[in-house]
């Protein structure tokens, strides 16, 4: 039996120019496989909720590929919660995918996060499409979709 002649090397914590590496690598297989039009080159997007003052209390971290924005992580300063932060953050992340012509929002997140789980709470068109019982136990994973 011939040996592997390949070796991979495992980065935990990978620069940002190995991330950028492989995001290109995996958008140029498939703009070869489907066209460059119509995946789209993927775009990191940031929004982050301030006061008055200035101070940084919420934000959203998503991906934005193929017509589909995909929230990453999502949060809001606990002595902000309940005070208009997350529907700040909602307002501007679907007028944001109107702009950009997205056809959906998908999430993927742990049922103690608070603010994805919010939006499921707040918006009647958020379908839960399922979730995996203790992963790790005893957390549930939650898989979240919205046609916008």
């Amino acid at each position: 039996m011939a040996s592997n002649p390949f070796h991979v090397d495992t980065v935990l914590d990978p620069t940002r120019e190995d991330v950028a590496m492989h995001t290109t690598q995996a958008w140029l297989h498939a703009a070869k496989k489907i066209g460059a039009v119509t995946i789209g080159a993927p775009r990191q997007v940031s929004f982050v909720a301030k006061s008055a003052s200035g101070e940084i209390v919420g934000g959203l971290l998503a991906k934005l590929q193929m017509k589909v924005l995909y929230i990453e992580s999502a949060w809001v300063n606990p002595e902000y919660q309940r005070s208009g932060v997350g529907v700040s953050l909602r307002e501007q992340v679907f007028a944001f995918a109107k702009r950009n012509d997205c056809e959906y929002l998908l999430a993927t997140s742990y049922e103690f996060y608070d603010a994805i789980n919010y939006l499921a709470k707040t918006d009647p068109e958020v379908e839960i499409l399922g979730q995996i019982d203790n992963c790790p136990s005893p957390y549930t994973l939650v898989f979240l979709k919205r046609k916008l």
